[in-house]
């Protein structure tokens, strides 16, 4: 038998105040199932993020305190309904199989394809720099990552994806944004649902929220669905406490996050983004990418985004693909996941005080190919036979002190050396 509301009501109630992030996302979903007041809906998604976003224990336990409030109301609204006791079961179930409904059309339009370039080329007589043989496909809902050491072509692609450049080469279309394959592309219709943040970010003039609403308006949402729009995303960033500012105000992670928030407050279909993490502390940057996924992630408004960093551990991290580039020509395209699986050897990169002789006379009692220098730390090569714990018992046994370590034998890093 199904539970009452009453009871279901007291164990998210309970769940809230001993896991109040993972609980609020239970809140969410019972506003959804429960709530006949859709503003109820609207309030739980914007108490999480809220939530999320609080800085100090005394937000938190007036954000818990709001949501146990939410609970009740919802009890008491949705019983007010002459039918509820008799339908209870019937409108959950109903709820429930719409959900189940809403979330496969979803998952079927995060993998539609909105753009897909087949052998793209761009040559620049002056430099003599040739990028060529690009092929690409953004999905809605992934998150494609580029990488490459600087001017090796990352800004130049982008450029041909956004429309700022065209190829002299191959072909490109977006079957997501209503232009198919062999027809002349309606470059206006197309970048009016593209957003594209170079890596110089403009200024702005006025405040965060005029801005947005500026943006907004820019994009055709007027009325209450401008404010409703602006509201959401001024939330979904975390910048509630910022939208009165100016732009010498904010420093550079939340001058990121604003130029995000005015990217994304029209619902671009693709988001491309160059170099966002090179000026923000390592917080920042995991705030940064953390957001990024979750807006890839989104159920009501899934998105394709492309992203070039430098930071290569962080950006694999978020990546569903990764495009490496070397002097304009591709090196490897492809699933992250996949990277380094037909691998031959295991690499590990440590960093320690020893120098390189000293280094080889410790490792003689492991069983490696080579050791490389990328002028910071070592890059040593093993067999496949030599796991990541054999190779870290050695370095134990050997008391050698190591001031970092990672094992990139999957990562896009082993193409830098």
């Amino acid at each position: 038998m199904e539970k009452s509301i009453h009871t279901l009501a007291q164990e998210l109630k309970d769940h809230l105040k001993k896991d109040p992030l993972a609980a609020s996302r239970s809140l969410i979903d019972f506003a959804k199932t429960y709530a006949l007041n859709p503003q109820f809906k609207r309030e739980a998604l914007l108490l999480k993020l809220d939530y999320a976003n609080a800085q100090d224990e005394l937000d938190k336990n007036h954000i818990i305190t709001e949501m146990l409030v939410m609970v009740n109301n919802i009890v008491s609204d949705y019983l007010k309904h002459p039918e509820s006791d008799l339908i209870e079961t019937q409108k959950y179930e109903a709820r429930k199989k719409a959900l189940h409904e809403h979330l496969k059309q979803n998952l079927h339009a995060q993998q539609a394809i909105i753009f897909e370039g087949i052998d793209l080329g761009k040559k620049f007589k002056k430099s003599n720099f040739y990028l060529q043989k690009i092929n690409l496909v953004l999905r809605s809902g992934e998150i494609t990552g580029v990488v490459g050491e600087n001017g090796n072509g990352k800004t130049t692609l982008f450029r041909l994806v956004v429309g700022d450049l065209l190829h002299h080469e191959g072909q490109l279309c977006f079957p997501g944004l209503g232009h198919q394959p062999g027809t002349k592309p309606n470059w206006f219709q197309i970048k009016n649902q593209i957003a594209y943040i170079p890596q110089e970010i403009p200024k702005w003039q006025g405040s965060l929220r005029n801005n947005l609403h500026l943006a907004a308006t820019l994009h055709g949402l007027i009325g209450k669905e401008n404010e409703d729009a602006v509201n959401y995303i001024i939330h979904r960033l975390g910048l509630s406490r910022h939208e009165d500012k100016s732009w010498s105000e904010l420093s550079g992670g939340y001058k990121l996050r604003f130029t995000l928030a005015k990217a994304l407050v029209w619902r671009p279909k693709i988001l491309v983004i160059d170099e966002p993490l090179a000026n923000l502390d390592i917080n920042a940057q995991s705030i940064v990418l953390n957001d990024l996924r979750n807006l890839a992630n989104s159920l009501r408004h899934p998105m394709a985004i492309l992203i070039s960093s430098q930071h290569l551990h962080e950006l694999e991290s978020v990546t569903d693909n990764i495009v490496f580039l070397k002097q304009g020509e591709v090196i490897y395209n492809g699933r992250i996941k996949d990277f380094g699986k037909e691998r031959s050897e295991n690499s590990f990169e440590i960093e320690c005080t020893l120098s390189l002789k000293d280094l080889e006379t410790r490792m003689s009692g492991l069983d490696f190919n080579s050791i490389d220098h990328n002028g910071l730390r070592f890059i040593i090569h093993t067999p496949l036979s030599v796991s990541q714990q054999d190779f870290l018992a050695h370095l134990l046994a050997q008391n050698i002190e190591i001031n970092y370590f990672r094992n990139i034998s999957q990562s896009t890093k082993k193409l830098f050396v």
